[in-house]
């Protein structure tokens, strides 16, 4: 920007200053283009793309202070910071939390639901975690889970992530709660929750966002019964305990039901 100035000016020393900062510029790109096998063309045009690099520069500053971003023609909203819900182990509310720092550190509890769906041969659905997920990516675990937003309700919460991860509209029905605490290694963020665990039916095949879920599967519960006591590694740590408290609604609702036949005959 400066040389042409310089040249007008007739300025001789600055002219070569400047002369001599943008060679030296230029023969680091030639060098880096003969080493990486690039094109000599980017290393000529090096002053132009530093020329449009500090446009970039301005117009994204512009854009910062303004509030307005856009990519061809079309405008974009910065995106909202996620909040949980933290409460304490009575499931009461004692605040909000933005949702990455409620899982690092020691993890702050917070409230959570899993979904399970049934269909009608008795197989529950089953989703693959995006390896891109903040955590746990690429491991198996029920139909959804997720975080009920601050002053949402969590039944309501459960079928709204249902629909936005898997392409399900089902009607929730309560089973229980239970807290806990796991780390995951590859990311070093840790949930703590209280996670209310919500069970469902639907038939069909679900229509997922791969953003969220890479992968589906139906399984017959015995056969979940027994992957789950021999290969802990390929699900989330939250699906055992989850599922362990169906089983158990499951075979309570049994019992109840028996012994209500055997009272009316």
């Amino acid at each position: 920007v400066l040389m042409p100035v310089m040249l007008i000016a007739g300025d001789a020393l600055a002219t070569a200053g400047a002369t001599v900062a943008v060679g030296a510029a230029a023969t680091q790109r030639l060098l880096l283009a003969y080493r990486f096998r690039h094109s000599a063309t980017l290393a000529l045009v090096h002053p132009f793309t530093i020329v449009l690099m500090i446009a970039l520069q301005w117009a994204s500053w512009r854009a910062d202070r303004t509030g307005v971003r856009g990519w061809k023609g079309r405008v974009a909203q910065p995106a909202k910071v996620e909040q949980v819900v933290l409460v304490d182990d009575q499931d009461r509310e004692i605040g909000t939390e933005e949702k990455l720092r409620a899982h690092a550190g020691p993890g702050r509890l917070h409230r959570a639901f899993s979904v399970f769906l049934f269909d009608r041969r008795g197989h529950t659905l089953l989703q693959r975690r995006a390896c891109g997920k903040y955590h746990f990516g690429g491991l198996w675990t029920n139909a959804c889970c997720g975080h009920p937003r601050p002053g949402e309700d969590v039944v309501a919460a459960a079928e709204r992530r249902l629909r936005e991860e898997m392409g399900i509209r089902a009607s929730l029905e309560t089973l229980g709660s239970f807290v806990y605490t796991a780390r995951d290694p590859a990311s070093g963020l840790v949930e703590h929750e209280l996670d209310h665990v919500y069970l469902g039916y639907f038939d069909g095949a679900p229509d997922p966002d791969p953003l969220e879920a890479e992968g589906w599967r139906w399984i017959d519960a015995d056969d979940l019964d027994a992957a789950l006591e021999h290969d802990t590694a390929s699900y989330t740590p939250w699906l055992p305990i989850a599922w362990a408290l169906l089983r158990e609604s499951q075979a309570s609702a049994a019992a109840r039901s028996s012994a209500a036949w055997k009272h009316s005959a």
